[in-house]
Parts: structure tokens; C-alpha cells; sequence
């Protein structure tokens, strides 16, 4: 399937904080994949493997480990990109972190919600930053987020994201 977001890109590049990937990372011991990323995003992230925007994660076979997943935000492109990725993450063989906006009245959050082992919701929305590590440009963000967890060490979520949100076990 072939989702064309290339050309509204600009409103796709929300960078995730290095303090919020640092937890990620220490919860699921090293990022092994991250489908929806960038040059300069992976600098932050440091997937063993990453896709980017021209990779097209929507047409290019994941391989999966451990994946942090920050996927694009428009409209019509955020359903289909959580569709693939609770496909991916919902096999139970796989553990992941998913970064998203909290937006209860949608299908794909109802979908995260009803497939992964664990959420965080976020105390403070996150300050994402840009592709040069500055913060994003205009208003910022107005949105709360929620960081869903797939994987058996639920235990190690709540310990590390416990000062930054609400942790429920789901």
C-alpha cells in the first residue's frame, strides 16, 4: 500500500526529545527498528535499522525487534501508519514503543489502546523538536500525549515512565 505523505512532509517531522527515547530505549534494552524516521531523527533515536519517508515504511518489509514508533501525524496517514504497526507489534513476538497524540475519540487510539500492554500518559506535552535539535516552530504543541507499550516487562515501563505519567496496565 502506498500512502503518499511526502508531499505535506513539513507537517510530519515532530522529532521525539532525547529524554523520552532515552527511557524508550532503556525499557525495551536498545531500539532495534524505527519505520517512521529520518536521517536526522535516528541521530536521537539510534535504530539499528530505520525507514524513512522516501523508504516508505507503508510499501517496505519491517524487521522487527524492538521498535520505537513516532509515526506521521496527519489525518490521513496516522490510521493506516498505527494499523501497520499494532499488525506488528500485536503478535506478542515483538516489544515496541508507540508515541502518539492522545486522541481517545479515534479508531487507531482505540486500537492501541485495546492491543498493547501498557500506556503512559504524559503529565506535560512533550516539546518536540526539529531536525536540527531546536524546538518546533509556531505555537508548539496542543496536544497531550500517551506512550503505549507492546512487550511482558510492564513492570520496567512503570518503573521508568512513572515520573513522567500515569502508567496503566491494560
Amino acid at each position: 500500500m502506498r500512502i503518499n505523505y511526502l508531499s505535506e512532509s513539513a507537517h510530519n517531522e515532530w522529532y521525539t526529545p532525547s529524554h523520552i527515547v532515552e527511557a524508550c530505549r532503556t525499557v525495551l534494552g536498545g531500539i532495534d527498528f524505527d519505520p517512521f524516521s529520518s536521517h536526522s531523527a535516528n541521530l536521537v533515536v539510534k535504530a539499528s535499522h530505520y525507514l524513512t519517508i522516501q523508504d516508505d515504511a507503508f510499501a517496505t518489509p519491517w524487521r522487527i525487534g524492538t521498535a520505537f514508533v513516532n509515526p506521521p501525524y496527519q489525518r490521513h496517514v496516522i490510521a493506516k501508519a498505527i494499523e501497520l504497526t499494532v499488525a506488528h507489534l500485536d503478535s506478542r513476538q515483538n516489544r515496541g514503543i508507540v508515541l502518539v497524540n492522545v486522541a481517545t475519540d479515534t479508531t487507531w487510539f482505540q486500537s492501541l489502546l485495546t492491543t498493547a500492554t501498557a500506556v503512559c500518559f504524559l503529565r506535560k506535552r512533550l516539546k518536540f523538536i526539529d531536525g536540527v535539535g531546536g524546538s518546533v516552530k509556531g505555537n508548539g504543541n496542543t496536544r497531550a500525549q500517551a506512550l503505549f507499550y507492546y512487550g511482558c516487562d510492564i513492570e520496567l515501563f512503570a518503573e521508568i515512565f512513572d515520573d513522567a505519567g500515569a502508567v496503566i496496565f491494560l
